[in-house]
Order: C-alpha cells, then sequence, then structure tokens
C-alpha cells in the first residue's frame, strides 16, 4: 500500500500528510487559497476634543474648550518587482511603497493682560501696580507741544528739568503722547479686555493652528547571489502649518524634504565582509510672516530706521515688564541645506570578536536667506517715568514709581536692537571621521565593547568669502573688520 502511495498524485485522498511519500500541497500551481505574494496594509488614527476634558482656565472664567482635530492616515504595498518579459519572479527585488497624509487642526486659549481704551489715552489712573508717574528730564526736548501743555497745568520749568515734576492722577495729556506710539494705538492692533476684575488676564481668546503633511516613501532590495546584497530608499515629504497669534496675524512655514540612499553590501569571506553606502538629503524651510509683500506696517506706524523691505513687512517688537502682551510677528526666511555623504566599513568575525573598522565623509551646505532682526523691537520698563533720587552723588531711581506703558506712550524705550544686512549666506563644511571597535564577547555571561574614534570637521566657509570677525580697538574706539 505504501508503495502504491507514491505514485498517487499530490493533494489526493489518500496521499496523507502521515504517507512517507506526501508532498507540499503549494507544489507546482496549487495553493488551496494561500497568501499571495503581495501585502497592502492601510491605517487610520483619528484623534478628537471631543474624548477630552475641559482645560483649567487661568482668568478664572468659564472657558470654551478649544476644539481640535488629528488624522493621520497611512497605506503601503510590498512585494517582489516582477515585470513580464524583463524581471522574472526569480530575479525580482523585493520593493516597499507607503504614503502617509496628516491633516491635524487645532484651536488654543491665549490668556493675556492687554491695554485698556482708557490707558490708551493716557490714563493710567486704574493701570495696577502704578503708583506715581513723572515727567522725563528731556520730555521738553522730546516734545515742545507736551512741555508747553504741561507748564499750562501749572508745573514750573525748573520741576520738569529736574525730574521732579509729576503727571497730575496719572494721566497722560495727549500732547504728551508720541506721534509713533499714537500711530500704533490708530492702528488698532491690540483687542479691547473681554474679562473684567482680574489684575493678571484680562483678555481671553481660541487661537487656531493648523498643519498638514504628506510623506512618500520607497525601498529596494535584491540579493545577488549568495554574496551580494544591494538596497535603496527614497523619501520625499512636505509640511505646511499655519498659526494666528492674538493679534490676528496668520503666520505660514513651508518644508519639503528629499533623501536618497543607496548601499551595498559584499561577503568577502565567511569572516569578512564589505559595507558601502552613499546617502543625500536636501531640505527647504520657508516662513512667510502675516504682512510680508502686503502692507509695510512700520512706515505706517513713523519708524523709518528699520528694513523697508517688503518680504520684512511687520511691527517693530515691544516688550513690556509689567506682563503686558508685547507686540510680535514672525521675520522672513527661507532656508535651504543639504548633506552628500559616503560611508565604507568592514566587518571581521573571529571566534568572540567582532571587530568592525571604517570611515565617513559628509559634505555639508547650508544656504540661508534670513535677516536677524530687521524690524526691530524695544523694551518698556518704567525707567524714564521713575522718580530719580540722589544717593551719594548718584542719580538712582525710586523704587514703586514709574510705569512701562507710560514709557510706551511717552516714545522713550528702556532699550532697542536691530541688525539687519547680508541676508544670503553660503556656507560649506567638510566633515572625516575613521573608528574601530571590537565587541567581545568574553564568556555568555560578560560582553567587552571598546573602541577608537577619529572625526576631523574642517572650518566652514562662505562661497562668496564674506565670513567676517571684527578687531576691536581698545575702548570700542574703533573696529576692522578681519
Amino acid at each position: 500500500q505504501q508503495a502504491n502511495d507514491g505514485f498517487l498524485i499530490n493533494g489526493s485522498q489518500s496521499n496523507a500528510a502521515t504517507s512517507q511519500y506526501s508532498m507540499s500541497q503549494a507544489f507546482g500551481n496549487n495553493r488551496n487559497g494561500g497568501r499571495s505574494l503581495y501585502s497592502t496594509d492601510l491605517s487610520l488614527v483619528l484623534r478628537n476634543s471631543a474624548f477630552d476634558a475641559k482645560q483649567y482656565s487661568l482668568a478664572g472664567v468659564d472657558t470654551a474648550k478649544p476644539p481640535y482635530n488629528y488624522m493621520t492616515g497611512t497605506v503601503s504595498f510590498a512585494g517582489p518587482l516582477k515585470i513580464p518579459h524583463l524581471l522574472p519572479l526569480a530575479r525580482a527585488p523585493y520593493f516597499y511603497v507607503s504614503y502617509s497624509r496628516t491633516q491635524n487642526s487645532n484651536d488654543s486659549t491665549a490668556s493675556v493682560l492687554v491695554p485698556t481704551s482708557a490707558e490708551f489715552g493716557g490714563d493710567l489712573s486704574q493701570a495696577p501696580n502704578v503708583t506715581s508717574i513723572y515727567v522725563p528730564t528731556d520730555m521738553a526736548t522730546l516734545s515742545p507741544n507736551c512741555d508747553s501743555t504741561l507748564l499750562g497745568m501749572g508745573l514750573t520749568q525748573s520741576a520738569i528739568n529736574g525730574g521732579t515734576a509729576q503727571f497730575a492722577g496719572n494721566v497722560i495729556p495727549s500732547a504728551c503722547i508720541s506721534k509713533v506710539a499714537q500711530n500704533i494705538i490708530n492702528l488698532n492692533y491690540y483687542p479691547a479686555p473681554n474679562i473684567a476684575g482680574n489684575p493678571v488676564y484680562n483678555y481671553q481668546v481660541p487661537l487656531v493652528g493648523s498643519t498638514h503633511a504628506d510623506m512618500f516613501r520607497t525601498q529596494l532590495y535584491k540579493q545577488i547571489g549568495s554574496k551580494d546584497n544591494v538596497n535603496g530608499s527614497v523619501y520625499v515629504s512636505s509640511s505646511r502649518s499655519g498659526n494666528e497669534n492674538l493679534f490676528g496675524f496668520h503666520d505660514s512655514n513651508n518644508s519639503k524634504n528629499v533623501g536618497v540612499n543607496a548601499g551595498w553590501s559584499h561577503r568577502l569571506t565567511t569572516r569578512l565582509s564589505l559595507n558601502t553606502s552613499y546617502s543625500f538629503s536636501r531640505s527647504r524651510n520657508q516662513s512667510l510672516p502675516f504682512f510680508a509683500n502686503r502692507e509695510n506696517v512700520s512706515l505706517d506706524m513713523g519708524i523709518t530706521g528699520n528694513l523697508q523691505d517688503s518680504t520684512d513687512y511687520g511691527p517693530p517688537g515691544m516688550g513690556f515688564s509689567s506682563g503686558i502682551q508685547g507686540l510680535s510677528d514672525a521675520n522672513s526666511s527661507n532656508n535651504r541645506s543639504e548633506t552628500n555623504s559616503v560611508t565604507v566599513s568592514m566587518q571581521w568575525y573571529r571566534f568572540n570578536h567582532n571587530v568592525q573598522v571604517g570611515g565617513d565623509f559628509r559634505r555639508q551646505e547650508s544656504n540661508y536667506f534670513s535677516q536677524s532682526n530687521p524690524r526691530g523691537n524695544m523694551s518698556f520698563n518704567g525707567v524714564a517715568t521713575q522718580e530719580t533720587q540722589v544717593v551719594n552723588g548718584v542719580p538712582t531711581p525710586v523704587a514703586g514709581t514709574g510705569s512701562d506703558f507710560a514709557d510706551f506712550l511717552l516714545g522713550l524705550p528702556d532699550t532697542s536692537a536691530i541688525a539687519f544686512g547680508n541676508a544670503d549666506k553660503y556656507l560649506r563644511q567638510s566633515v572625516y571621521d575613521f573608528y574601530a571597535n571590537d565587541d567581545f564577547r568574553v564568556n555568555p555571561e560578560l560582553s567587552i565593547n571598546a573602541g577608537v574614534r577619529w572625526e576631523y570637521g574642517a572650518p566652514v566657509t562662505e562661497t562668496q568669502g564674506r565670513l567676517v570677525n571684527l578687531d576691536i580697538a581698545p575702548g570700542f574706539t574703533n573696529e576692522l573688520p578681519v
């Protein structure tokens, strides 16, 4: 009976798995519903604010829960790259390709302190932490109209010049408000308070942000004979995001990334192998502020000393020490970077040793187009309107006097800064390294991994020869570009 079984057709009723002549049920074209050579994966991840608790309100008022919606979808496909009459299954490489999409929408709640309409008009009598506001000694030079107005209110010239005169009732006359401050007020960037009775926060608003991202990736593997293996991969990604700030300025950011990698492995002997690879990556990040190429806000405010380029239109930065929300917006930029690298390594296995020796070369390029501080920034801390007393022959501000917002209205920042010029930079650098390490398995309970590495980063160069330092003379009396 067993001898006859050997001549039965595979899969017949008598040719059971218990027979010594049984064959795999996948013999020939018979698959019996087996798995395909290809695989497909689908995934979808969703998150929504409906499942979250309400956020804690810093302002102490009932705050609506900020809504958000996160979605990420991915599809992938893998299998042998079989092409009839060109790449039959026996020689087909294995490939993997995937695409993912991310789409997020998020609202956040901002609780801040903003000036009231009365404070914008110069009435700081109800402003928190303001006891007395003094007339700056240089007010007559800055605003002659203010000087005459104060004299008409009964103040003496000696008191004004000596820094002992106060604004009555902590109210600054409209004639004393600087032209720049008045222009900023007229542009109505600051919203009106919508919360009363809280000295720390008087305005609350939801801010909307969104992010869209796409990524494509493909990989390829191929075993050539028994000693060689080649592989490669390519990925491309793109991301677009937008955010809105307290003042209604909607800034956008775009980024793109491309990467390519190729590798080859060769087994020289049963104990020695060679691995080589090349990789390329390039990225671009672009930031576009709300006012870029739209409206020259600084000029509308009466400020002409900053950069007037259309890509950097927008308001200057303003900061207040008392906690008032500062005015700000993003800067324009368009930065690109590129890296090319080559890696070579050899692995040697001998007894309990796994020795690896190799090196890398990396060429890096960084291309920047951005300004450091094109519109400038100003900081107000109340020093200009503080009372000053002479202590041991030194003029000393009196604590508890002055107001940072009064300094703003009078046009007297405590500090200011600006930096622009040479927006484009093209930096280059080469990096080399060599290494050797040994993973020594002393016994099943003890391993020693020891190695040495040398790396050299060459000095950065700029293609236009514009890298420069300043040789400063003693006392900062002169400087020389070097």
